[in-house]
């Protein structure tokens, strides 16, 4: 798959994420913070893109229980802000 949308995947969900955490918060809208979880979200990214690149490289093994690693985490986070989102409205 093209690195390329592989990192606006990663990118789009930093992004929900930080989306539904300000839905949550019953904040006003907060560009500077929102505008931080932007940066982490296209750092995150091209990291990922660019690690894809050498998944090969790496013990299949491991890069399983990284990826098993990270895919839990996002959606623990993406659950409960989700979750949390639902409940404040």
């Amino acid at each position: 798959m093209d690195p390329l949308w592989i990192g606006a995947a990663a990118m789009a969900g930093a992004v929900t994420s930080a989306y539904l955490g300000w839905s949550e918060s019953k904040e006003p809208f907060n560009a500077r913070k929102f505008s931080a979880s932007l940066l982490r979200g296209i750092f995150s990214g091209a990291a990922i893109a660019i690690g894809f690149n050498y998944v090969e490289m790496m013990q299949p093994a491991y890069v399983n229980v990284i990826v098993a690693f990270c895919l839990g985490a996002g959606v623990d986070v993406l659950g409960n802000r989700g979750a949390a989102t639902i409940a404040a409205r």
